[in-house]
């Protein structure tokens, strides 16, 4: 298993609402690393995304630090799922059920719009619904294609499949 501690660039994808960003975070905050959110830079507003020409700028941008941790899926960008997982000293992924996933995304929009305990872009009002249908229709074959390419880098990816899993992960960093 790679080392947590040592590595400089980490890249984290996987299922939606599965804790890729409290992974992430608390990475970042525990290793003072930068992090870097996909959905921080695609969405301008909960409901807007911001124009594709920026996003994809702004994505570049992220490469150019020494040391970061990327954060989100965005995996129709193949040349950047690619970049990410060459350049990363480890990759975490989180291959969860897409039934399990479903759930924590209504639980989120509960929480965003209902409870109003966390804030979140990308969560507009029909997130839930659309989210879902992706994960259970697109997401699968998107991640399909993104674990075929892992496989050239198997010494330095760790998955996580519950949230038992992570955290065990967090309680090691």
């Amino acid at each position: 298993m790679p080392d947590i501690h040592k590595a400089k660039k980490i890249t984290i994808f996987g299922y939606p609402a599965t804790g890729k960003s409290t992974l992430a975070y608390t990475i970042g905050e525990k290793l003072n690393i930068p992090v870097f959110s996909i959905d921080k830079i695609r969405w301008q507003t909960p409901n807007k995304k911001r124009p594709e020409t920026q996003f994809l700028r702004d994505f570049d941008d992220f490469f150019k630090h020494k040391s970061w941790v990327i954060e989100g899926n965005g995996l129709r960008y193949d040349k950047y799922i690619k970049k990410r997982f060459a350049e990363a000293d480890i990759i975490f992924v989180f291959d969860t059920n897409k039934f399990s996933s479903v759930a924590k995304v209504f639980r989120r929009y509960a929480k965003i719009h209902i409870i109003k305990s966390e804030t979140r872009l990308g969560a507009g009002d029909g997130a839930p619904f659309h989210l879902s249908k992706f994960i259970l229709t697109k997401f699968p074959h998107q991640f399909a294609n993104a674990k075929a390419e892992l496989s050239n880098y198997s010494e330095k990816v760790i998955i996580i499949k519950n949230y038992r899993e992570l955290r065990g992960i967090i309680n090691t960093i």
